[in-house]
């Protein structure tokens, strides 16, 4: 099964950057310029992954992540924070939402694709336990 990954960020060459890549890795992208379409898209989309940035027009990424977090329905959709804001209370807050990556922008997309593969690796031996 191809995974899908949803991007949620406002910065379309960022959007662009990553899309391309993740792409070429075999992955089934979608993206959302905004966090309200963001929500829109996972419902319809239904990602295995969700990369997104924490300022976001609209519905901001916190925002995002604490919904996805506190519903059954969505709450093991894997979430990699992107984010300027590299502030220990930003990654302290992460922590508390059990958010599974923060990576700091600007982003290594190498960096970036490894963690994405480890956290599924994660995840697949999680579901055989």
């Amino acid at each position: 099964m191809q995974e899908k990954i949803l991007i949620i960020e406002d910065e379309p060459n960022i959007t662009m950057l990553l899309k391309v890549n993740l792409v070429a890795c075999g992955y089934n992208v979608d993206n959302a310029i905004d966090g309200e379409e963001g929500l829109r898209k996972i419902n319809s989309f239904k990602p295995d992954l969700i990369i997104v940035d924490l300022r976001l027009p609209k519905i901001s990424g916190w925002e995002i992540c604490e919904k996805i977090k506190g519903d059954d329905t969505y709450k093991d959709i894997i979430i990699v924070i992107v984010s300027a804001s590299d502030q220990r209370n930003t990654k302290e807050r992460a922590k508390l939402l059990c958010i599974d990556a923060f990576l700091p922008k600007p982003i290594e997309i190498e960096i970036l694709i490894n963690r994405i593969e480890e956290l599924f690796k994660n995840k697949k031996l999680k579901r055989r336990d």
